[in-house]
């Protein structure tokens, strides 16, 4: 209970509380005969009390420290401790604690055997018996108060710990309450901001396959110009030979492009035959002055391998019109598709001029070019997110590569895609899961 108390009155900081706990703990060590431990706490209290100028109980302290020492038979220490509890309760004017000294030092002074003493402080307690009594209830009472007052304040720590906890509580929950709501805000702009982004995405990629299929659908103003032009040469120099030849193949082949201008894919065969009319074309149009081959991989079946069509012309256009056109003879195209790794690699490469040395002859035709190679690049893209497969698009002047060695190398990398065996090869109608006009399902590799 006493410990109870001094935990109590330490909570409250009342140094008043913990002295008379400490004084309290000693005479409770005094009742079970552990008079060193009783020292302990009643020296605690004795220097508390000095601290704190409390003269009454600095004289109680040191009458039950002297107490102490007399049953430990240390007589010096006890008439010290009880000397000086006289003198402070004299001075207070204490005289329960005039009484107690003098009764202890009575006894003290008996077992050292000065018994004219002992008597003399016997009287002294006698004549001070009678008149302590109040005092002894007065000093009870205090005690009494300052328990009340320490489970007051034990009371009063309580409530404070309830209200604490009360507010933590209502705070945590509009915390919470709070961040639900930032939450739900963030959400729902997120929300908002990736359906508008999707949606100007979805124009976008409409925008861009209208921009694809008005450029497939239209080839080179210049070459079909200059095409008819061939033609009418030929006409007037009746060659009748070279001119229905031209006009057979430049027929199969604006065939070609109008039917492939309206679909995303197609086979690969029918691209190789689209890629052989118009080499052939061009190759007759400059009086054959240039040679090219198409080399496709055997492990690559041209029938089922699906393409973007249409997709190498502005490169081989641009290897003739400004690698090979400046050099007057002796061009070379090569036209590669292979399968490496998974991949469809697609390369055309040139003896021409080479990218550099066309620049600096400032050839016609730049934006031209400008506009294919975005609209190429784009393309790729598309292909990419549809099938989730790798793209790229890389673009070389040899020279760089080798200061003996003229041309230009484009490099295409595409994913391999395929029409399932069990349905038709010719892709017609539109698939809505791959958003291309292919009405077979397809796989990719």
């Amino acid at each position: 209970m006493f410990f109870t108390s001094l935990d109590y009155n330490y909570q409250i900081n009342s140094q008043v509380g913990q002295s008379i706990c400490f004084n309290s703990i000693g005479g409770a060590y005094i009742a079970k005969d552990r008079p060193h431990k009783a020292l302990e706490y009643l020296e605690k209290a004795l220097r508390l009390n000095k601290e704190l100028g409390d003269r009454m109980q600095v004289a109680i302290s040191h009458s039950k420290i002297g107490e102490t020492y007399l049953d430990l038979g240390e007589y010096e220490q006890a008439l010290m401790h009880l000397e000086k509890s006289k003198e402070v309760a004299r001075n207070i004017g204490s005289l329960c604690q005039i009484e107690e000294a003098s009764r202890l030092l009575s006894e003290l002074y008996e077992k050292t055997g000065d018994y004219s003493t002992s008597l003399k402080h016997f009287k002294t307690a006698a004549t001070y018996r009678d008149s302590i009594i109040n005092e002894k209830n007065i000093n009870q009472l205090a005690t009494q108060e300052a328990i009340l007052e320490s489970e007051r304040q034990r009371e009063r720590i309580e409530e404070l710990n309830r209200q604490t906890m009360k507010q933590k509580s209502l705070f945590n929950r509009q915390r919470f309450i709070l961040i639900m709501a930032l939450v739900l805000v963030i959400t729902i702009s997120f929300a908002i901001i990736m359906l508008v982004r999707q949606s100007q995405l979805q124009n976008r990629y409409k925008s861009i396959r209208h921009q694809q299929r008005l450029l497939r659908s239209q080839m080179n103003p210049h070459f079909i110009f200059n095409a008819l032009s061939a033609i009418q040469v030929y006409i007037l120099e009746h060659d009748i030979e070279k001119s229905s030849r031209f006009l057979t193949d430049f027929a199969r082949l604006m065939r070609q492009v109008l039917r492939s201008s309206t679909l995303d894919y197609i086979s690969l065969k029918e691209e190789i035959q689209i890629l052989k009319y118009y080499l052939e074309l061009q190759r007759i149009r400059f009086s054959e002055a240039f040679e090219y081959n198409l080399h496709i991989d055997d492990s690559l079946n041209t029938e089922k391998i699906m393409i973007p069509p249409m997709l190498t012309q502005p490169f081989i256009e641009n290897a003739i019109e400004h690698g090979i056109r400046p050099m007057g003879n002796e061009g070379e195209i090569s036209v590669r598709f292979r399968h490496e790794k998974g991949k469809m690699v697609v390369e055309v490469e040139d003896n021409g001029i080479g990218i550099e040395a066309s620049k600096k002859a400032g050839e016609k035709g730049k934006g031209h070019e400008s506009m294919a190679l975005k609209i190429t690049r784009e393309r790729l893209d598309m292909l990419k997110r549809d099938s989730g497969g790798r793209t790229d698009l890389y673009i070389t002047d040899k020279k760089h590569v080798n200061p003996f060695s003229n041309g230009t190398l484009v490099k295409i990398i595409l994913p391999v895609v395929e029409l399932n065996d069990q349905k038709s090869k010719t892709p017609k109608t539109p698939n809505k899961q791959l958003s291309k006009k292919v009405q077979d399902p397809v796989h990719y590799s």
